[in-house]
């Protein structure tokens, strides 16, 4: 088995966001660890919301909370939870 295709079929994947047009933000769901910490919104948002490397692009659930305005939120928050659920769609990813 090539291990290359094996980790692109398994592998963290990273889910384009256009906040605006120009501004794209990447949606990285949480591991297994991570995700119990994602309890509010604001953690959600700290740890799911990364740049096209996949790192994390927030300081704090606090920055995400004072600093992003609340549309923006809203946004990355249903994209999240639209993730969130294909993601647990167990028949879905099974036919893939």
């Amino acid at each position: 088995m090539d291990f290359e295709q094996l980790m692109n079929a398994i592998g963290v994947k990273l889910s384009p966001l256009e906040i605006k047009t120009g501004v794209t933000v990447y949606i990285k769901l949480p591991s297994i660890t991570k995700y119990p910490e994602c309890s509010d919104p604001y953690k959600t948002i700290f740890y799911c919301v990364v740049d096209e490397d996949g790192k994390q692009i927030f300081e704090s659930p606090e920055q995400v909370e004072n600093s992003v305005d609340m549309p923006v939120q809203v946004k990355l928050n249903q994209e999240i939870g639209r993730l969130f659920t294909e993601a647990m769609d167990i028949e879905s990813v099974e036919s893939k």
